[in-house]
């Protein structure tokens, strides 16, 4: 144990011991104390038998509560964070002593408190609170308020009217966030009312002796004037002005239908509805609206009805011996009818109409129903390309007509490859226009040219990974597109590649591979 054994030990106690004996001798406890103590008992504390009993460790928690009461009273009634700790705990177990003036004993680290395991647990806005809040600095954790009023009662809207039982209404969530059943006064929010403010109700925290009648609020929202008097509620309930329980088939013979159903009062009644009656015929409200300017008489409801003026009930295949179909079922009628309107010598031909719009300016006839149905002229139409001679296979499907006739002239149309795609040709030229000989519709990269079979050239060792403009270098002979005859030696491509000047004759196979230039038949070395 080195030089603190027990030995030594109990000499150090009995020096101490002796010296006690004597009259003059150190205080035992002060001389076997572990430390200084902390700030608050140095300055309360005046003998150690005060916190301590000799001998006798068991007693030291009494001794604590026997000044901390207050500590003793939550432990006594299981409250507060001491009363709701578990088990009997020592007071020594969390707090020490003898530190020094500058311990702090109390331990507490305010970011990872649990406010739960006191009387006050933190929810709603409470838990985003600052400590300082609701602690100030220098005061007792404990001695913190815990009801509503004590630190929201400034900041009462109500002025304390409503008593100081803030929790009865509302929620530590938020202010706004209440509870109040308003089912329970004389007036239960119903409808548009359970969505309003207190405010907008009760100005000034005024709650005792709210007015009830709809109009004691809604004088303004009135767009009768006081016309009908102030029974709102006769026509009107909570749920919206517009949706009123006013019977208006019932009580006028005039059922408000379709359209009818969202004017608003003064759009049929600008005079007081009980003086003045109004005529019920279509025409009486909708004169101006006649786009048929009277020709059809003032019976609108044969082909009307009061959804909308449109569409019509008016049968264009029965009444007017044309059926309307495709993006004709949606056209108003005076685009068709312009002049007198139904006219019998309306015409009925395509061109009749669309001749302004005709794309191909009239080579192609009047039948525009040979190729375009009636939904639309620019969607899917009925010409089948396959019937002529050039058939649409692959990616030519899916181009537009446009890509491939540009004025529309569609007879003229060259059927060549390169009369589209001379501008795409990778080799420029030099392999001529016949690009379907290793090309097909399925895509420019998905070609096929047998260079064994088609020619008499087979490709073999680094020949297969080159480029064939990297042979063929000039552009194909016109008019024909015949391409240049080429060599099949060596020589015809590789002379000015040649490092030996002729020195071994003109059979560079006799040594070298097609693989490379480098590599040398075995025996050539």
């Amino acid at each position: 144990m080195g030089w603190f054994d027990s030995s030594r030990w109990a000499v150090c106690v009995g020096a101490a011991l002796a010296l006690a004996g004597d009259a003059g001798a150190v205080d035992l406890e002060n001389l076997i104390s572990p430390g200084p103590l902390i700030a608050a008992h140095e300055r309360e504390v005046r003998e150690c038998a005060e916190c301590h009993q000799r001998f006798d460790r068991s007693s030291q928690k009494s001794l604590c509560l026997k000044c901390h009461e207050t500590v003793g009273q939550d432990l006594a009634s299981g409250e507060g964070f001491h009363g709701r700790l578990e088990g009997d705990r020592e007071c020594r177990v969390c707090h020490t002593e003898h530190e020094g003036p500058e311990a702090d004993i109390v331990g507490l680290v305010p970011e990872s408190f649990d406010h739960a395991r006191t009387d006050f647990v933190l929810e709603g806005a409470h838990a985003v609170v600052a400590c300082s809040g609701c602690h100030p600095s220098g005061a007792r954790h404990r001695e913190a308020e815990s009801t509503c009023f004590a630190c929201h009662g400034k900041a009462d809207p109500h002025r304390g009217q409503l008593g100081e039982s803030c929790q009865d209404c509302h929620r530590a969530t938020n202010w706004q966030d209440f509870s109040f059943d308003h089912a329970k006064t004389r007036f239960p929010l119903e409808g548009l009312h359970a969505e309003a403010t207190c405010l907008a109700c009760h100005p000034g925290q005024r709650f005792g002796e709210t007015a009830m009648e709809c109009v004691a609020c809604h004088r303004v929202d009135d767009s009768h004037r006081g016309k009908l008097g102030p029974a709102c509620a006769d026509c009107h309930d909570p749920s919206g002005w517009k949706k009123g329980n006013f019977d208006h088939g019932r009580a006028t013979r005039f059922a408000l239908e379709g359209r009818h159903a969202e004017v608003s009062c003064q759009g049929c009644h600008a005079s007081d509805p009980k003086r003045v009656k109004l005529a019920m015929d279509c025409a009486s409200c909708h004169a101006r609206d006649d786009d048929h300017r009277g020709l059809r008489g003032p019976n609108c409801e044969r082909c009307h009805d009061a959804r909308a003026w449109t569409p019509s009930r008016f049968d264009h295949a029965r009444d007017g011996k044309t059926a309307l179909r495709g993006a004709h079922e949606k056209l108003a009628c005076e685009l068709c009818h312009v002049g007198e309107m139904y006219a019998s010598s309306t015409p009925v031909a395509c061109v009749d109409c669309h001749a302004t719009v005709d794309v191909h300016q009239g080579s192609l006839g009047r039948d525009c129903g040979a190729c375009h149905t009636e939904t639309s002229f620019a969607g899917r139409i009925r010409f089948d390309h396959d019937l002529t001679d050039f058939p649409l296979l692959s990616l030519h499907q899916l181009a537009s007509c446009e890509d491939c006739h540009v004025t529309r002239s569609y007879g003229a149309t060259e059927t060549a490859c390169v009369a589209c795609h001379a501008g795409a040709d990778a080799h420029e030229a030099r392999l001529g226009p016949a690009c379907a000989q290793c090309h097909n519709p399925n895509g420019w990269p998905r070609w096929l040219f047998d260079h064994t079979r088609q020619t008499r050239f087979e490709l073999t060792g680094a020949h297969t990974d080159l480029g064939c403009v990297a042979c063929h270098r000039q552009e194909a002979r016109d008019p024909g597109g015949e391409l240049p005859e080429l060599g099949t030696t060596c020589r015809s491509c590789h002379l000015p590649d040649s490092p030996h000047d002729d020195a071994y004759g003109r059979d560079c196979e006799r040594c070298h591979v097609d693989t490379s230039w480098k590599q040398i038949k075995r025996g050539r070395q």
